[in-house]
């Protein structure tokens, strides 16, 4: 695949393409929204995720230590997230200034996209950040230091921020990279580095979402306990490669107490302890169930480019791509499908459609 570099001087408008014909992503500007497409031609078990779940009804759901996790509200305390390949990572807080930033600075800037895929008007002088951030923790295990920051950060950890407009309606889910540390605010506008990209990625949220996008930890716990099966553990958001789709494509990781029989697309019947439950396509709310393939891909490879020397001019740079163009290898932690089977049939029940 191919990575193209915005000039030091267009650097504020920059844009990732997620790519589902290459291994890769591609960075071409940095404020887009793409389609997040089903690779299966079978008809996988699509479910309509669940407006609420009560507290007390969740807490037969699951085991009584993930039940004691629930606070008063019948939300997860989801845990705080923590480094695991000794690269630093934003915290909370500056997901939530770079997002505000985000918002009066570039939101408007990508209206017809954001508004096609919401499915209506939006008000852009009522946006908010709204409900929960959320935390993908990556597929991969660590990325060689040696790879620039921008073709690092499609295969690490990323955050979901929520933003509502006025009446709280979920309008746009913005991905903000957890490796956007070259980032800073002032006078709230965002700076940006000489070389870089990657950091954000926007789509419009499908009308009539409700909770944190791309799918709330309680919505996909109570989606799981229709296997008849308990929740082991509170559900963990994992990225997926970037042949999946944008970062929104990520799914929540669910453990049973016990086998439950799936039947897959490609797979047959199976037993599975692991439900990796996501949405089925990112213009609608739907969320679909799948289980890692047998056969997991080593990793994925990265094509990249150092950056330009100090005193380089954009067009000599441009000249000698292809001769620095580098392929470096990232592996898959052992803990972490990359390939899943969408589910047909899960215990007793199955696709009607």
């Amino acid at each position: 695949m191919s990575i193209g570099m915005i000039s030091r001087m267009t650097h504020r408008i920059r844009t990732m393409r997620f790519d589902r014909g290459n291994r890769q992503a591609a960075r071409i500007a940095l404020l887009s929204t793409v389609l997040l497409t089903n690779a299966c031609a079978d008809s996988p078990l699509v479910t309509p995720p669940s407006t609420s779940t009560s507290r007390d009804l969740l807490k037969t759901m699951v085991s009584p230590a993930v039940a004691a996790r629930l606070d008063r509200d019948g939300q997860f305390q989801l845990p705080t997230p923590a480094p695991t390949d000794g690269y630093p990572e934003i915290t909370s807080a500056q997901v939530t200034e770079l997002a505000t930033a985000w918002i009066k600075e570039f939101a408007p800037q990508i209206r017809p996209r954001l508004e096609q895929r919401h499915g209506s008007t939006i008000n852009f002088h009522t946006l908010s950040i709204c409900g929960r951030i959320l935390y993908a923790r990556s597929a991969y295990s660590t990325v060689p230091d040696v790879v620039p920051l921008p073709y690092r950060r499609p295969f690490g950890p990323w955050y979901f921020v929520t933003i509502c407009d006025q009446g709280a309606v979920p309008t746009i889910s913005l991905a903000v990279s957890a490796w956007a540390t070259d980032l800073q605010v002032e006078n709230g506008r965002i700076r940006f580095p000489s070389f870089g990209g990657g950091e954000f990625f926007a789509i419009g949220i499908p009308a009539g979402h409700h909770g944190e996008f791309p799918a709330t930890p309680e919505s996909v716990a109570a989606l799981a306990a229709r296997s008849g099966r308990i929740i082991t553990s509170i559900p963990e958001l994992v990225m997926q490669p970037t042949t999946a789709g944008p970062p929104q494509a990520a799914r929540w990781h669910v453990s049973l107490d016990a086998p439950v029989s799936v039947r897959g697309v490609n797979s047959g019947l199976a037993q599975v302890k692991d439900l990796y439950i996501g949405l089925f396509h990112s213009d609608q709310n739907d969320l679909s169930e799948a289980t890692p393939l047998p056969n997991q891909p080593a990793g994925a490879d990265v094509r990249w480019l150092p950056p330009p020397s100090a005193n380089e001019t954009w067009a000599v740079y441009q000249q000698h791509m292809m001769d620095r163009t580098t392929t470096t290898h990232i592996a898959r932690r052992s803990d972490s499908p990359l390939a899943f089977d969408a589910i047909t049939q899960i215990g007793g029940e199955s696709n009607a459609k």
